[in-house]
């Protein structure tokens, strides 16, 4: 669940010590928990549409203006994606920082918060998906951020078998404690998180749809970017995180069956790369689904007071 070192080396032809991987996860089981009520398998739509709702929910506003939540059986619950201004990484391993500033930046309506307080903040290179939630946890709290996220993974643990992985070997065992400390301070503090061993792309997308959700998610990149690599890249598993923003139905310039698409950002691509702006749901969920991501993914809700 960690993230990649990676630069924009499609463009810069600088050095990038990325690995990946072409395999792709097998499904698992379907239980699903929630620490804070919730229990939710993958086939029953009520408990999931509690969860979701609950995500939306707004404290401040009352219950006759609550935010606007589309359920999977409402007829106008188009295809929309999340204007959002883009912010470029500018290291080697600050894909994850550079997704949180784009949510900062949407959640202050254009007055991020400065990546030095950021860096500073996640006090590590070794970005794993969980310290972006805690870092999302506390700017909210101190900075009384209008936003609520569910985090969503495999296993609300270090997942041991990644020590496998060339990827995560250098500091997995000094990433371990950290990492674990964070998950059980989830436990304790009773956040939303979610564990289930295979999010349905039912699910996420019926999520991702709505108005003002957004979500940060961790994929192999050697399978999101394919053919953009240099030649030669070392074709091993290593983590990005990219920023969803919604969906689309422009899919004339994609290879997909289905007819709405994923709207993103890759904070790892340089500006002039378009065309990587949308990407076909099968291409997303190879990425998504690869080995060494536990399928990680928080999606954040902008709540709108009324």
């Amino acid at each position: 669940m960690k993230q990649l070192v990676y630069n924009d080396a499609i463009e810069s032809g600088e050095e990038d010590s990325t690995e990946f991987s072409k395999s792709i996860l097998d499904a698992a089981s379907s239980t699903t928990v929630r620490f804070n009520s919730f229990l939710c398998n993958d086939d029953d739509d009520d408990e999931w549409d509690s969860l979701v709702k609950n995500l939306f929910e707004s404290n401040t506003m009352s219950n006759h203006s609550s935010t606007a939540f589309m359920t999977s059986h409402d007829e106008t619950n188009l295809p929309t994606a999340t204007l959002m201004r883009r912010i470029q990484q500018l290291e080697s391993w600050d894909c994850g920082i550079a997704c949180l500033l784009m949510v900062f930046d949407w959640a202050y309506d254009n007055n991020a918060l400065s990546r030095d307080e950021l860096v500073r903040e996640i006090a590590t290179k070794s970005v794993w998906t969980i310290d972006l939630v805690w870092l999302l946890q506390e700017q909210i709290q101190r900075k009384h951020l209008p936003l609520k996220y569910l985090f969503s993974s495999q296993t609300l643990q270090v997942n041991v078998n990644h020590h496998d992985f060339d990827y995560y070997k250098s500091s997995f065992h000094s990433d371990m404690e950290r990492v674990n400390h964070l998950f059980r301070r989830i436990k304790s503090e009773q956040l939303l998180a979610v564990q289930q061993a295979r999010l349905s792309m039912r699910r996420f997308i019926h999520l991702i749809k709505q108005p003002n959700c957004v979500a940060i998610a961790l994929v192999d990149n050697s399978i999101l970017m394919g053919p953009h690599y240099k030649t030669g890249m070392t074709k091993q598993y290593t983590g990005h995180y990219i920023l969803i923003l919604g969906v689309s139905r422009d899919t004339s310039s994609l290879d997909t069956i289905h007819d709405i698409c994923l709207v993103i950002e890759n904070p790892g691509m340089a500006a002039s790369h378009l065309d990587c702006h949308l990407l076909s749901l099968e291409h997303f969920e190879k990425a998504w689904r690869a080995p060494g991501t536990d399928e990680d993914v928080v999606f954040i809700v902008k709540q709108q007071h009324c």
